[in-house]
């Protein structure tokens, strides 16, 4: 449960990033929206001022992770989707796949196994990691879902 919770507000950066959401003791805390300086967005929840808990990260390229991040990187299960269609499924540590996970090109060509970034250690069934993976995508969206709805009705609060 979050503590002392504030109304949805907006701050923008000197590095022009922005962020619209919940704040705690002037911290980034609960639901909101931040935009990189570089352009992409990411929605969905902050502890302590950084992703934390479950969200959707898009990249300025199209690309999109929807899980879990922990102190701001994709870590725990989640779905990363290229523009160009292909998927991966699965665990994530430190920003990249890390563990069983299913690898889907944007031919429909799948493999199963153990990964270390984009290198395949040993095949093997992933059912269970496809799984969590996408009920934590699922998580995400319905997050980014009430994030974007609280937001849209802050700005029109304001």
């Amino acid at each position: 449960m979050h503590a002392a919770l504030e109304a949805f507000r907006k701050r923008v950066y000197d590095d022009e990033s922005m962020y619209i959401g919940e704040w705690s003791f002037d911290q980034r805390e609960g639901f909101g929206l931040f935009r990189f300086k570089d352009g992409s967005v990411y929605i969905g929840e902050f502890v302590e001022g950084v992703p934390q808990g479950f969200g959707v990260h898009t990249l300025v390229s199209g690309s999109c992770y929807a899980g879990q991040f922990v102190e701001g990187l994709y870590q725990g299960y989640g779905v990363y989707t290229r523009v160009n269609k292909t998927q991966f499924l699965g665990a994530f540590k430190h920003g990249i796949p890390d563990g069983a996970g299913r690898l889907v090109t944007d031919k429909g060509n799948v493999k199963d196994g153990l990964w270390k970034g984009n290198t395949i250690l040993k095949f093997g069934e992933v059912a269970n990691a496809v799984a969590a993976a996408r009920a934590c995508a699922e998580a995400a969206h319905d997050r980014w879902q009430k994030a974007r709805d609280a937001i849209s009705a802050s700005s029109a609060d304001q």
